[in-house]
């Protein structure tokens, strides 16, 4: 995306209105219906077997099912695992009267 910079003169460089390129934020990007393959909404329904998908919805969707990109299914990070070990009766009485 393109936006116009207004920059100060100063000492080696000069002033004026300049273009640059600036970063353009996911949110402002739309989603393309697979069938139409004009802009639309994304909706959330459920199949029979219980796989939760994103269809198309809005006015001139077709209300078919987009397909989520692969890199989406791989997680970058593992969902961490909490593991506790058991507290014995006497740790969790000596905890009990300090807090309480």
């Amino acid at each position: 995306m393109l936006v116009k910079k207004h920059i100060k003169q100063g000492q080696g460089h000069e002033g004026g209105i300049f273009t640059v390129e600036a970063p353009l934020h996911v949110l402002n990007v739309q989603v393309l219906d697979p069938v139409t393959k004009k802009p639309c909404k994304i909706g959330i329904r459920y199949l029979e077997d219980g796989a939760k998908v994103r269809v198309s919805r809005g006015i001139g969707a077709s209300g078919s099912i987009i397909p989520c990109a692969e890199i989406l299914k791989i997680r970058s990070t593992p969902r961490p695992t909490i593991c506790m070990s058991p507290v014995s009766p006497e740790l969790m009485a000596m905890l009990n009267s300090l807090l309480f």
